[in-house]
């Protein structure tokens, strides 16, 4: 399998660009998200820069404007590609309508208006709502899971993971759910917010397919308001 971008071979073991990002490889998606504007990624680039993997990249504030503007089409359309590469059996937030920059729109197809319910936290899609567990809650089967064939507003990961981690202020009800196979293994609570990052920061590089490790876990979250 090659990158959907640069035609890359994916998966080799001597090539560390070579991750497979959801049909792409981390040499397009780490500068893309550098580009974009994630620390990490940008971070991870540089070092990759240093080590004589990346000898044409350049760090974004070090490239000429014009540079810039002609590439950032090509950007935002490569961004527009499903981000991940693996998903958990379960991986569900049950969340209440109260949340801050929560909100909800159908999907527009070519078509015309859809039946699937998008769920975004400002601005950013969360997931796809699976139904109303209460008139007050929401169930939201999240990214990773979804269709990667569907043409909804695919974010990057970073994106993805900072409009997750912010769903949770002002939210009354905040349980994210993550099994790596289904009624397969304990599912544990978790509450500390800094366990609950722990596990969802594991669960992305999952998702991502930069580890084999695929946690489960029920994590609660106390609102801040």
């Amino acid at each position: 399998m090659n990158c959907r971008i640069c035609g890359r071979e994916l998966g080799r073991e001597d090539d560390p660009l070579s991750l497979d990002c959801g049909g792409d490889c981390w040499g397009c998606i780490g500068e893309i998200e550098a580009e974009m504007g994630s620390e990490s990624s940008l971070a991870r680039v540089r070092e990759e820069a240093a080590q004589g993997l990346r000898p044409s990249w350049k760090a974004p504030a070090e490239q000429p404007p014009s540079a810039k503007t002609s590439h950032s089409a090509e950007v935002l359309s490569r961004m527009k590609r499903f981000p991940f590469a693996a998903a958990p059996d379960v991986l569900v937030l049950t969340i209440s309508t109260d949340a801050a920059d929560l909100s909800r729109e159908y999907f527009e197809t070519e078509w015309g208006q859809s039946n699937e319910e998008l769920c975004f936290c400002g601005g950013t899609l969360l997931g796809k709502i699976e139904h109303l567990s209460e008139a007050s809650h929401l169930q939201v089967v999240l990214v990773p899971r979804l269709d990667r064939n569907r043409g909804y507003p695919w974010a990057s990961v970073s994106a993805f993971a900072d409009a997750l981690w912010a769903s949770r202020n002002g939210a009354s009800v905040w349980t994210l759910r993550c099994e790596a196979d289904a009624d397969q293994l304990p599912v544990h609570d978790i509450a500390d917010p800094r366990q609950v990052f722990e596990q969802i920061e594991i669960m992305l590089a999952f998702c991502m397919g930069q580890s084999n490790l695929c946690p489960t876990f029920s994590a609660t979250s106390v609102a801040e308001r």
